[in-house]
Formats: structure tokens, sequence, C-alpha cells
């Protein structure tokens, strides 16, 4: 089952720059800030066919209803469709196949680099995978605007029909996997990344691709690519590509041997809980408002009284968009589940974004930092069990019972949203 069923909903694409969206559309694209309107909308995922007009899209160029949001909503809310068959779903064909990086089965799909300021792609070793590096400079937006730091990676998880392919005694095996990995690294504007599934520092990759890709540019990287210098990276593509490949292979299994290092994080702290409907976000709740734990929101200026609710209200819904939008953007262009956003804001410091499925087509958002085995007790034991009045019916469009249970949460986290590891 699809973590948002979008049923007969369909993403816009921009007629500016092709960046697509995906519902609720904005007005403006978030990347070159284009009215989406203009755009005639093309469908990506695979629905069956209706003959209903009353499902059919509203016509291009009506604004939005403006009534309340609980009203706009159980308008638009329409009955849970059949379940989806996961085994028979028709995915993404890869045209290109992975790079088998060793016999344990770990293989990479692409490399590349953008630039998060003009969103132009430097390099990247496969196209087909080009959508991967625009997902990581939203992802890097948000890190960089909400959580105060550079994103370091994004875990994917495939649905169940797609398996890893690995060689055993020479012959090609099919084995299950829990996740995919997208892995940032930025320098300056540029944001570097390797996707595919790694068992061993993957980090190696990373480094020896920004090495080369400085080298091209003879340490001069400018915000705006040249023809001579696009033609040259062209041109280097593939070798860049297979050089790196093979200097990470013949040290994989010899110098990359080490036995792992736990993190030294021994706490977790709640910083905000969000819960969305087929993409449609219906409780956000920011726990740490004020004090050396609270988020270091950059993006957000107010200037009326703080002290009515109006302030905090502004940025649970600035939070809760960004979060959404990446999620369901996440989903239309990779078909696979963003299960976590991590970002690196220190040594040995991280600040996660957990999506986490649950019944009903409702989805969770955590926002956490520290210690990720200590969050999952946390769920599981605590924010779980208050949601689960919301999650055991499908939405109707009302919201009293979702305000009720953030007032729940608010009580019960407010002044208890750090917790420590059992020893």
């Amino acid at each position: 089952m699809f973590m948002f069923r979008f049923g007969k909903s369909e993403t816009r694409q921009c007629p500016r720059c092709g960046y697509k969206v995906s519902p609720p559309y904005p007005l403006l694209c978030p990347r070159c800030n284009e009215i989406i309107e203009k755009v005639v909308s093309s469908v990506t995922l695979v629905v069956e066919p209706s003959t209903d007009k009353k499902q059919e899209a509203p016509p291009i160029g009506i604004a939005p209803p403006t009534a309340s949001f609980a009203k706009t909503i159980a308008k638009k809310i329409e009955q849970p469709a059949a379940a989806i068959d996961e085994e028979t779903e028709v995915s993404r064909a890869p045209k290109t196949p992975a790079t088998v990086l060793s016999q344990d089965g770990d293989y990479l799909k692409m490399m590349g680099v953008i630039n998060t300021q003009s969103r132009e792609i430097v390099f990247c070793s496969n196209d087909e995978y080009q959508y991967v590096l625009e997902l990581g400079a939203n992802a890097q937006e948000i890190a960089n605007s909400i959580l105060g730091g550079n994103l370091e990676r994004i875990l994917l998880e495939p649905s169940k029909g797609q398996k890893l392919v690995s060689l055993k005694d020479g012959q090609a095996v099919q084995n299950p996997f829990t996740f995919e990995e997208a892995i940032f690294q930025m320098s300056g504007s540029l944001l570097f990344c390797i996707y595919g599934v790694f068992f061993k520092r993957p980090a190696v990759l990373l480094q020896e691709l920004k090495r080369l890709m400085i080298d091209i540019f003879k340490g001069q990287i400018k915000i705006s690519i040249t023809p001579m210098e696009r033609s040259e990276i062209e041109r280097r593509k593939n070798s860049v590509t297979a050089y790196i490949v093979h200097e990470y292979q013949k040290i994989r299994d010899t110098a990359l041997r080490q036995a792992s290092i736990p993190t030294m994080e021994t706490q977790v702290k709640l910083h905000y809980i969000g819960l969305s409907y087929q993409s449609i976000g219906t409780l956000a709740l920011l726990i740490t408002q004020e004090g050396p734990d609270a988020l270091p929101i950059k993006d957000i200026s107010f200037g009326g009284d703080t002290k009515d609710g109006n302030f905090q209200d502004l940025v649970e819904s600035l939070v809760s968009a960004k979060i959404e939008a990446i999620a369901a953007n996440t989903l239309a262009q990779t078909r696979s589940f963003p299960r976590y956003i991590i970002t690196k804001i220190g040594f040995d410091q991280y600040r996660v974004i957990e999506f986490f499925q649950l019944k009903n087509d409702y989805f969770l958002q955590i926002l956490a930092s520290g210690n990720v085995e200590i969050l999952e007790n946390v769920i599981h034991d605590i924010i779980l069990p208050i949601v689960t009045s919301i999650t055991e019916n499908p939405f109707t469009g009302m919201l009293t019972t979702h305000n009720e249970v953030k007032v729940q949460l608010r009580d019960k986290l407010s002044n208890a949203y750090l917790y420590e590891l059992k020893t």
C-alpha cells in the first residue's frame, strides 16, 4: 500500500523549470516561483481509468477554496479506495542496471552533484536518477531552515516487490532489503550525493567524487557552469564514475573493515509531532518552543503578540508544510517511502525526521534529536497509544478528535520531551 494514496490525483509540472509538485498543489513553483496553475497536468502514478466526471481535477485557473480548513478537506475527502496489491504494482523499471560494489550485495545507482543555489545539476552519473539530486536539494533546504544543520542522508523504504540483486557463487540472486540510501555532503553551495545500498564506509565514495569534481573545475566552482566546463564533465562522466568505483572496491574489504562505533548520545529530545491523512496535514504540534532545545527555525518572522498562540500556530504550519511537501514529492518521484531524513548538526549530533506509516492512510512524522534507538521506544510506548483514537478510523474531514489528541500530546510531552537511555 502506498504511504500516501493519491487515487485519481495528479502531479503537476512547472512550465518554466519542470519541477513536479504533488497535492495539495502550491500556487507558485517551490524552485522558480512560476505560477503552477498555468500547467497542463500529467499523470505520473499508475491509476485505474475513471469514467466518473465528478472525480476529475478542477479546471486550471480556478482559485482554491477559501472555506475553513476542516470544511475544505471534508469536501475533498473520498472514500478509501481498494488496497493496492504491491506484488502486482507496476513499478518504475530502471533502464540502467546498478553498479554492484561487492559480493555482499551492495550497489551504486547514481553519484552526482547539484548546486543548491541555482538548482543546476553539475554532474550526474546516471540521468535516470537526477530526481534524487533535486530531492536532496529540497531536503537540504529543510535541514538548514528548520533543523539547523546540513543534510546527511535520506533513507527510502522500497515497496515489497523491489528486491536487491546480489552475487552468490558467481550467480545473481534476489534478496529482500530494508532501505536504499541517498547520502549527501555539502561543500559551499554544492551538494554531493551517492544513491544505492551501502554496507561499508560510503563516505569514501563521496570524498573521491568531491576531489575529482574540484579537479575538473581547477579548484574554482562557480554558480553557473560554462559550456566548456559542461562539455568536459560529459566527456569525463563515465571515466570518473568507473575510477571512483574501482578505487573504492580495491580498499573496501581491507582498509575499510572496522568495528562499528556506537553513538555517544544517551538521550533523545522530541521537537515536533505531525499527523497526516493522504498527504494532508491534520495535526501539527511543536513541543520545544523556547530555550536551548528549541528548533533553530530561520525563515519565519512575526511581529505581533506571541502570547496568544498565533506565533506557535504559524510555526507549526510552516514545519508541517515543509515536511509534507518533501514526503509527498519523495513518494511521487521515487515510488519509495521516505523513512528517515537525517541532518548532522555537530560532531556525533543529529536531528532526524522519522516517517511512520499507520492504519487508514495516516502517517506520523516525528522530528527529534539524539539517539534514534530510544526514539523508537518513545514512539511505540508513548505517542502511538495517544494517536490510536484517530488512526483507528478513516478521516472524515472533522478535526475535533485531532484537536483533542493534540491537547493530550501537549500535556504529556511539553515538560517531558527528553528521554534517557535506560541502562
